[in-house]
């Protein structure tokens, strides 16, 4: 993760530095906000400043010399789909960067896109859990009218059919990334990993079931 940030506190590289050195615009996302004044609900904006709050709690239980990102409250998002090309993406399997034309004519797309997202599209809070890669995440179940969700993707997928890679079939905000981790305090068996798992746990049990309500898409590039 580490050659993902740079400085200290570690920020999020730019896709055109490096290690990708993307050309422009070559990133897009689709997303739905959580913490949106007009995109979500009370409910919605309610759990992202909570959801902040376990972020800053697990934070608390890193070692010392641990280096972590967390994102602001604004940017929280449940990512939908990427319309050119995912994060990650090298250089080399870039596609090439898009003309202005084609920018507007995908910015149509994505408002028509987003035109079609009900006023009621709701997720339930499933659990926190900690990645493997050192990354917090709050899972979302879908609600009984979740399958818009995937609706929604398979959509975008018809939308936008250059794209080659899919988005996760996973509903999920990411909370908080470890950047660089002291020597010592790696493996599942660490006491560092039994302190993040509690953590997540105890706000799994407080969050677990709360209903939010989306009502809109961004298209970010």
């Amino acid at each position: 993760a580490s050659r993902m940030f740079s400085g200290e506190p570690p920020l999020p590289r730019h896709y055109a530095d490096a290690p990708w050195r993307l050309p422009p615009s070559s990133v897009r996302v689709l997303a739905l906000p959580l913490a949106d004044e007009l995109l979500s609900d009370a409910a919605a904006r309610r759990l992202s400043r909570l959801a902040l709050r376990a972020a800053e709690e697990l934070a608390g239980v890193l070692p010392m010399g641990t280096q972590s990102w967390t994102p602001s409250l604004r940017s929280l998002h449940v990512t939908l789909f990427h319309p050119g090309a995912a994060p990650g993406t090298s250089r080399d399997s870039a596609p090439p960067t898009p003309s202005p034309r084609a920018l507007h004519h995908e910015l149509e797309l994505a408002q028509r896109l987003a035109a079609s997202v009900p006023a009621n599209l709701t997720l339930l809070v499933d659990r926190f859990v900690i990645t493997s890669g050192g990354v917090l995440l709050l899972l979302f179940l879908p609600d009984h009218n979740g399958a818009c969700v995937e609706a929604l993707r398979a959509a975008a997928g018809r939308a936008f059919p250059s794209n080659t890679r899919h988005t996760s079939g996973l509903i999920h905000a990411s909370l908080l990334r470890v950047v660089v981790l002291p020597p010592g305090y790696h493996g599942a068996a660490a006491d560092v990993a039994r302190a993040a798992t509690a953590v997540c746990e105890r706000w799994t049990r407080r969050l677990r079931g709360v209903r939010i309500s989306l009502r809109g898409l961004l298209y970010v590039r």
